[in-house]
């Protein structure tokens, strides 16, 4: 019975045995099955040590190819390597492919040193190359987010992820492998871009790459810079001549989720921090005398608009004993100074953001907001003097540090930088207890559109480096007044600290710079060569994963890109000529003994006296915008101001012999009577004059009389034209017999009291309220640092009191010794204005030939709902294409309802139909998508259609979608398939 119980056991074990060895070569072959695609490739094990992090590097598909973009010194000779088939992204281990004839299955370690390409055979006689590239000198950081994806922090500059962080050097050695408490969006046009900029803070407190400890971190992208270096090189060139508090950085290479994002710059954020902005921490302080509590949780008071006079605050109850500091604030752009939890508004228009403390109580906002306005009052007065509120004198430099405006001027105006006085402008004021109770400027930001990286504005050519641009550069919204920065060094004692620091300490360390001083001693710079070849090969990997950011930026971006080089040399050359020139340029100018504004203009002075005939086109001493001197039709006439557009703004220095009221005529033309201009003394608008119409651009009529009252001595004066369409000849003041230096009996903009004053004094009779109140006047009071609007009750007509002014305006045309009306007549170059054969549209040639000549359209002449940009006009027998649409071409037209643009249009300016509040439906009719400018459909009909060519293909109708959502940005866009687009 024993054997009879076993003998079934022994059965079923065999047969086991045997259906396991029967089933493993179907099981073998399934498995090892080689791979007919692969769908994702990365490697790990990259730094080839178990004590370092392992990071993966996916491959990236980019320049018609796949690519690995490995970092500095990865060791390359036993990495991991894993491919999937399908799309679901799940590894097989046992699936395989072939490289080099061996099999690779999946996490398998291989050699892939000494080759730049990887050859992996797959199933069926398909292969697919991989091209090795690797960086060097610069180390590397890889983010891992908490999702795997960027797709909520992309999806809004104002989303939050956790993560991880590791960054390693170039010599493969740690500095940090902990955890990100947050990444996000950082940047305000620059996140629009593809290659995005980010915020990092790490959980705690940590010293990246010897930049000092910190929790906050920027990560730059230098998306607009091809040299990668502008910012690096500037803020070593701040820290170099002794501006504090400068942000250090450091290129890196940048990994997210595995994936090369480029070449960025690692930067220290702007914040008070021992190892930041090192001045006292109001908010800490401040946070303690509310228990520690959070100050953004308490509401937000105050007026949020932007309006002058006004301020925002958060409702905190209680603040510490001290509130003078330190504060740190940035000057912001009106439009954007909605978005910040606090800040003020001067009297002069000025948005004054505080950076940090972010959140400050109403006693806080108080302060520091009456302290720059008394800082403003005296920049912005003749003397350089003011009153506060307890009647007390005090002059600028009691309110400002006047070494650091000239150490932040020479720094803007080097760097030719656009935003100089304007937004990214940053200023620090500490404690009165701990520090000297004054303003700095400091620390610098932003500087990726500097050093010839940008167009032109308000008709100064920023790739031109022997132009000014920090000395005449306007408030961004009121172009008639010089901004901050521009308005300091109008006052001889900050232009002579300005020369004194350019000999001493700017030159000599730019020169090292460029590589022209062997004997000068660097601390913090680098020669140009050495931060190229630092940089290169990091360089070298960016482009190719942004190669049509190389080779054709205007596809990526709404801002107008200059064609610095098609090759990362290139751009250092051009980056290295500029440089150079306009070191030379600066030289020359700052070099000199002499004192004033503008050594080189000293003498051009015209005197005012009875009966003087003020040519505007002579002794210029600055100018901005078209405007450009011209000769008249008629003999004697002179020169006239001719393409004098909206914005267009004409400088001169005067001397009036006799104090008194002068009656002022002018002298214009105007072919349809449109066009304005207002005359401004010491930064006051005085009078405002209208265009008559002449039928004709040299045909002169002079306008009727304005009485201007005028005191005594030397001022600034200065024509603004507040709209295109004229020409001005000159301006005849005639002295009133009688008359006295008495001020004007009616209400003047800029009351003033009587220059030889009575024992009693009597004040003016309609005074206007002054941001500045003196209690007692004195013969020299301060001007009013915000002009107003004149007051009587029948004032003469102006346009917006802070015009904006149009960056590719409306030239007038050319004045003809015929006084012809047709346009067209005149010999065609590059630049001449010319019309279409209706009379309809603007268009100003941007290349001269008798074939293949083009031409932007700059502006319409005629009111119509109805616009078609056509593809070619034919002006003079010559045809031209029509390839562009200029920068406000149509801004704020009221009339037009929709436009056609033509097959040949590349490319449609910045805010080219901005506030075309009825334009609601707009035809594109090439083949491509255009390059469409920031803002430039901003302010339609907020339903309107897009409709497309049926030839234009799905992928170019998918960019057109993605560049209208930066050229139109409050408004939604939908596609539908066959022709029209919905937003």
């Amino acid at each position: 019975m024993k054997n009879a119980a076993k003998t079934p056991g022994k059965l079923l074990a065999g047969l086991c045995l045997i259906l396991f060895f029967c089933l493993m070569p179907v099981r073998s072959y399934a498995a090892e099955q080689q791979l007919s695609e692969i769908t994702k490739l990365y490697v790990t094990g990259i730094y080839g040590s178990e004590t370092l992090p392992q990071q993966k590097v996916n491959w990236q598909y980019a320049d018609k190819g796949y690519y690995l973009c490995m970092p500095s010194g990865a060791d390359l000779s036993n990495v991991q390597l894993h491919f999937t088939e399908n799309s679901d992204g799940n590894e097989n281990a046992d699936s395989y492919v072939m490289i080099g004839g061996q099999k690779i299955n999946c996490g398998d370690s291989t050699n892939l040193s000494g080759t730049s390409k990887l050859q992996i055979s797959l199933a069926g006689g398909k292969s697919v190359t991989v091209n090795i590239v690797k960086s060097a000198e610069i180390p590397a950081m890889f983010i891992q987010t908490a999702s795997g994806t960027l797709d909520k922090v992309h999806a809004s500059k104002d989303n939050k992820e956790k993560g991880t962080m590791a960054l390693v050097k170039a010599d493969r050695s740690v500095d940090f492998d902990g955890n990100l408490k947050q990444i996000k969006g950082r940047g305000n046009s620059t996140w629009g871009f593809a290659k995005k900029p980010y915020n990092i803070k790490l959980e705690n407190s940590s010293d990246l790459l010897g930049m000092g400890k910190g929790k906050g971190w920027c990560l730059l992208a230098n998306y607009t810079d091809r040299s990668l270096l502008r910012n690096r090189i500037v803020y070593n060139l701040a820290e170099e001549t002794g501006i504090p508090f400068t942000m250090d950085s450091r290129n890196i290479d940048l990994y997210i989720n595995g994936d090369y994002m480029g070449s960025y710059l690692i930067t220290e954020k702007i914040e008070i921090g021992k190892t930041r902005v090192n001045i006292t921490d109001l908010e800490d302080a401040t946070s303690k005398a509310n228990d520690n509590a959070d100050l953004g949780t308490y509401e937000q008071k105050g007026t949020n608009d932007y309006k002058a006079g006004t301020q925002k605050w958060v409702d905190i109850p209680n603040d510490p004993e001290d509130i003078t500091g330190g504060y740190l604030l940035e000057l912001e752009l009106g439009e954007r100074y909605k978005d910040e939890t606090s800040g003020f508004v001067t009297t002069g228009g000025q948005a004054v953001t505080m950076k940090c403390p972010e959140c400050v109580s109403e006693n806080q906002i108080k302060y520091i907001s009456e302290f720059y306005q008394n800082m403003e009052n005296a920049l912005y007065s003749k003397d350089g003097y003011t009153t506060d509120s307890k009647g007390e004198r005090h002059a600028l430099s009691d309110y400002i540090d006047i070494e650091s405006l000239a150490r932040m001027y020479l720094l803007q105006e080097f760097s030719m930088n656009l935003d100089s006085g304007i937004t990214s402008f940053y200023l620090y004021k500490d404690s009165d207890l701990t520090g000297d109770g004054k303003l700095h400027a400091a620390p610098v930001w932003d500087f990726d559109v500097a050093l010839g990286n940008y167009t032109s504005r308000n008709g100064t050519d920023f790739t031109d480096p022997t132009q000014w641009w920090a000395k005449i550069s306007r408030m961004y919204d009121n172009s008639s007044k010089y901004n901050v920065m521009a308005q300091a060094v109008q006052h001889e004692e900050v232009w002579n600290k300005v020369k004194e620091l350019w000999q001493s300490e700017f030159m000599p360390a730019i020169k090292y710079i460029l590589g022209e001083s062997t004997a000068y001693t660097a601390t913090k710079i680098k020669t140009l060569n050495a931060y190229k070849a630092e940089v290169s090969a990091s360089a070298a990997m960016n482009f190719i994963q942004w190669r049509d950011l190389m080779e054709n930026p205007w596809n990526h971006s709404s801002e107008s890109f200059v064609n610095t080089g098609l090759t990362y040399d290139d751009n250092i050359e051009y980056l290295r000529n500029f440089m150079t020139k306009r070191c030379d340029f600066l030289n020359r100018n700052l070099g000199g003994e002499s004192t004033g504004t503008d050594p080189d203009t000293s003498q051009k002075v015209t005197v005012i006296e009875d009966d003087t005939r003020f040519y505007a086109a002579k002794n210029i001493l600055n100018s901005s915008g078209d405007v450009r001197a011209e000769d008249t039709s008629d003999e004697g006439g002179g020169e006239n101001l001719g393409y004098c557009n909206q914005g267009s703004l004409t400088e001169y220095k005067i001397n009036v012999t006799t104090a008194g009221t002068y009656n002022v005529t002018a002298r214009v033309a105007s072919n349809d009577g449109t066009g304005a201009f207002s005359i401004y003394v010491d930064n006051q608008k005085i009078a405002t004059y209208r265009a008559v119409n002449t039928d004709g651009w040299q045909v002169w009529t002079t306008t009727d009389a304005q009485e201007i009252t005028l005191e005594a001595g030397e001022h600034s004066f200065a024509i603004y034209f507040e709209e295109s369409g004229m020409n001005l000849n000159w301006l005849q003041f005639t002295r009133e017999t009688g008359t006295d230096p008495k001020p004007d009996p009616k209400p003047d903009p800029d009351p003033k009291p009587d220059p030889d004053p009575d024992p009693d004094p009597k004040p003016d009779p309609d005074p206007k309220p002054d941001p500045d109140p003196d209690p007692t006047p004195t013969p020299t009071p301060d001007p009013d640092p915000n002009p107003k609007p004149d007051p009587n009750p029948t004032p003469t007509p102006t346009p917006d009191p802070t015009p904006t002014p149009d960056q590719t305006p409306n030239p007038t045309p050319s004045p003809k010794p015929d006084s012809s009306k047709d346009q067209n007549t005149v010999t065609l170059t590059k630049g001449s204005i010319c019309q279409d054969a209706k009379g309809i549209l603007k268009y100003r040639i941007t290349k001269m030939a008798a074939k293949n000549g083009t031409a932007e359209v700059i502006g319409i002449q005629k009111k119509s709902g109805k616009v078609t940009i056509p593809s070619t006009i034919t002006v003079q027998g010559i045809t031209f294409k029509v390839t562009a649409i200029a920068e406000k071409a149509f801004r704020n037209d009221k009339n037009l309802k929709s436009v056609v643009i033509g097959s040949n249009v590349k490319k449609i300016g910045k805010q080219a139909f901005e506030k075309c509040k009825k334009l609601s439906s707009v035809t594109f009719k090439g083949k491509k998508a255009p390059t469409i400018g920031k803002a430039a459909f901003k302010g339609i009909k907020k339903k309107a259609n897009v409709q497309v060519a049926g030839s234009m293909k799905k992928s170019q109708v998918k960019k057109l979608q993605n560049r209208m959502k930066t050229a139109a940005p409050s408004v939604k866009i939908t596609y539908k398939k066959k022709i029209t687009v919905r937003f």
